[in-house]
């Protein structure tokens, strides 16, 4: 029985020593897996830390985007009226330009119609002062035909006084 006991014990050892290396390389296995597990755990979990910052830096921004779109709307919403305005404004101009150009360009055709009809009535004027200056010199000419006649009347007064004192006749004035 010995030998059957030392086959029995030498094929306890054998199975012992299959169980035991079957086992060391499951455990082997095992423990690798969770090594790369734990690694795996520890970049997720330094992953999840840095989304976590960027999150909420993110949400940082997107509170200041929100706070700024909103006054962006405002901005928006106010350019546009004075916008309006303006363009109201330039139209209103605009019109008032157009009349203006109008009324200038009436009065510049009134402006040059009056200069016509100034130099139409400036060459009356020239043939009328040239007329003036004709019988001015035709009047000046007769007062001087006159006086002189009024002279040579004078002188014969005088010569006719002058003989009729010499005669005795009493003389006459003119």
């Amino acid at each position: 029985m010995n030998s059957r006991l030392q086959w029995v014990n030498l094929a306890g050892v054998v199975l012992l020593a299959v169980l035991s290396a079957w086992q060391w390389t499951r455990l082997r296995r095992a423990e690798l897996d969770r090594r790369q597990l734990e690694q795996l755990r520890q970049e997720q979990e330094a992953r999840l830390r840095d989304q976590s910052k960027r999150l909420e830096a993110q949400q940082g921004d997107l509170e200041f985007f929100r706070r700024h779109a909103a006054d962006f709307g405002v901005t928006v919403r106010t350019n546009q009226a004075r916008l309006a305005t303006l363009e109201r404004e330039r139209e209103t101009l605009m019109t008032e330009r157009d009349r203006a150009q109008s009324a200038l360009t009436q009065w510049v055709t009134a402006v040059q119609e009056r200069d016509r009809h100034l130099e139409r009535e400036a060459t009356k004027l020239r043939s009328v002062v040239e007329e003036r200056n004709q019988l001015v010199e035709r009047v000046n000419e007769l007062a001087k035909r006159q006086n002189e006649l009024v002279h040579e009347l004078n002188d014969r007064t005088r010569e006719f006084n002058e003989l009729a004192s010499r005669f005795g006749e009493r003389p006459k004035n003119h």
